[in-house]
């Protein structure tokens, strides 16, 4: 009896031990009545950045956070899509819907697709793509999902992006989707409406003085506005939709136009020229290096650009 005790313990301790990398590779997501929103960092099962369209089967999609990526040597930054899976479960009594938010407004690409239903079109988001093609028009890349009562779907999720490659994912409730982006409307408003008032107020100073540092301080302004438009994807929601081109770069040449006229403007404000003569020879060279560097950019790959424009407006 003791050896077949022995043995069965021995039977159930491989199991386990066979059993949890697969609890490991699907951990799924229970959405209660309750459930409001949620980071997904530790749901979604990520694939080997050489992977292309796995299957749910798949064993090298394991659940791990973004961070891991970065920590076991792999660069956010990849040639190829970056895919991931996803497992969710409404345990809810009733049919519910639920928002799945990208959190980068500069990916070039995202898909979601539906692996329970083969006739389900692959939907798709990010700055490459129409903004009256997503399931809302917003800033970042969302998409809209109905689970059934008791239903149980997997989705196959790529992001695609030669900038920066982040697999980061929040789940909202339709309701709370709605709120926060409400919050963060009015709040996002205010911000751009500040950034008008100070334009409108410097050029009626300019139009009465006559002074260019305020048209130095209006362009400033506008290049910090149109910067935070690009980034944050405000611009390609609300401003210039389909400008695709632009919504990719914006972000980049407002940067360098944010360093010449900032620049330009606080020297003028601390008179550089004449109390500071040495430090104003070099800020007469500091524009043509920054002209400079912005003619050599567009030659380089986008993720390049907005690490060297990063970098221009910084220093």
């Amino acid at each position: 009896m003791a050896h077949l005790s022995l043995s069965n313990y021995f039977l159930v301790a491989l199991g386990f031990l066979l059993l949890v990398p697969r609890l490991a590779a699907a951990p799924g997501l229970e959405l209660t009545e309750n459930f409001v929103s949620a980071d997904l960092s530790d749901s979604m099962r990520i694939c080997a950045p050489d992977m292309q369209t796995p299957d749910p089967s798949d064993t090298r999609c394991v659940a791990r956070r973004p961070e891991s990526l970065a920590a076991a040597g792999q660069m956010q930054f990849y040639k190829k899509p970056l895919w991931a899976l996803l497992e969710l479960r409404n345990t809810a009594k009733e049919e519910r819907t639920f928002v799945l938010e990208h959190h980068l407004a500069i990916t070039e690409r995202v898909t979601l697709e539906d692996l329970g239903d083969r006739y389900a079109p692959v939907r798709v988001a990010g700055e490459g793509v129409s903004v009256y093609a997503r399931d809302y028009r917003a800033p970042l890349p969302a998409f809209r999902l109905q689970l059934k009562p008791g239903e149980r779907k997997m989705y196959r999720v790529s992001i695609d992006s030669d900038i920066v490659t982040r697999m980061g994912f929040t789940l909202h409730s339709e309701k709370h989707y709605f709120d926060e982006g409400q919050v963060s409307n009015l709040m996002h408003a205010a911000f751009y409406g500040l950034m008008l008032s100070m334009i409108l107020f410097n050029l009626l100073l300019y139009l009465r003085l006559r002074l260019r540092m305020y048209l130095h301080y209006i362009c400033f302004i506008t290049s910090l506005s149109v910067m935070y438009m690009g980034l944050y994807g405000h611009g390609f929601a609300f401003i210039w939709p389909d400008a695709f081109f632009w919504q990719k770069y914006s972000h980049s040449i407002a940067k360098f136009t944010a360093a010449i006229f900032g620049t330009a403007f606080f020297s003028a404000v601390l008179n550089v020229k004449n109390r500071m003569p040495r430090l104003n020879r070099v800020v007469k060279l500091v524009y043509p290096a920054i002209v400079l560097v912005a003619v050599i950019t567009p030659f380089f790959p986008p993720q390049t650009i907005f690490l060297v424009a990063t970098i221009v407006v910084a220093i």
